[in-house]
């Protein structure tokens, strides 16, 4: 059963080193289409060159300093990052452990920190597999059936098994549930 959950789930603290973590939830649809938005008019501030843009171009790195050409792919992968760093900083709740080159310790996250936290795949990956995990909450049926091994019990009648290529029944027919007491039922829901 996949239980639907209302507003935002926990937070969960990832695991960045000996003592350093972050407390980071999974996000929201809106939180992906609000770091969108947001990464939106910083790209434009990037291509055109502004002033605001050295700032940007500080959190997205090396590769995108002022001058430097803004290709397709290159400009593709400013957006995907700065759209990651805005989607971290709206799912983040904190975190400890954390400094900068000098070791002075870094009490609150911000956009040029998280963009440096996820230049590194190792980090990226792990705060991002949280990020990136459901919302909602699937938990095994408890309908005092045996488990089957395609988990049949409860499925509707042409409905195709997992991996059988088969494709579903008809839309003019209502499914019904398969059961194993009526061994006389139609074995084909095709309408002709």
């Amino acid at each position: 059963m996949l239980k639907l959950r209302k507003g935002k789930p926990p937070f969960v603290p990832v695991a960045l080193g000996e003592s350093a973590w972050i407390r980071v939830r999974p996000a929201t649809q809106t939180d992906v289409e609000f770091a969108t938005a947001q990464a939106h008019p910083r790209l434009a501030e990037l291509v055109a060159g502004s002033e605001s843009a050295q700032a940007l171009a500080s959190v997205l790195g090396d590769d995108f300093e002022l001058g430097v050409r803004l290709d397709a792919a290159r400009l593709a992968t400013a957006a995907a990052r700065l759209t990651e760093v805005y989607l971290v900083l709206a799912c983040q709740d904190g975190w400890c452990g954390i400094g900068n080159e000098d070791g002075t310790p870094i009490e609150k996250p911000d956009t040029s920190s998280i963009a440096l936290l996820l230049a590194d795949p190792m980090y990226r990956d792990k705060i991002m597999r949280v990020i990136n995990s459901a919302v909602h909450e699937e938990t095994k049926e408890k309908n005092g059936s045996s488990a089957s091994p395609s988990g049949g019990a409860g499925i509707l009648a042409g409905a195709p098994a997992a991996g059988s290529g088969e494709t579903p029944a008809p839309s003019g027919s209502p499914p019904t549930e398969t059961s194993a007491s009526a061994p006389d039922a139609p074995k084909s829901s095709t309408l002709h």
